[in-house]
């Protein structure tokens, strides 16, 4: 549930106690899927205005 309400990976993963976020990552990663959508938003959102302060998009 909190990855899917986009909490990071890393906070989910140091609250389960994985020693290596790639536990985290092969089993629950699935969820995280909307997060590369997130990203490239932002990156567009910077490079149309050309500054590296951009407004939250999601």
């Amino acid at each position: 549930m909190q990855l899917a309400q986009g909490i990071p990976i890393t906070d989910v993963s140091r609250w389960l106690g994985h020693q290596d976020i790639g536990i985290t990552f092969r089993t629950y990663g699935h969820l995280v899927d909307e997060a590369w959508d997130r990203a490239l938003d932002v990156m567009q959102a910077a490079y149309q205005t050309g500054t590296t302060e951009v407004a939250a998009v999601c």
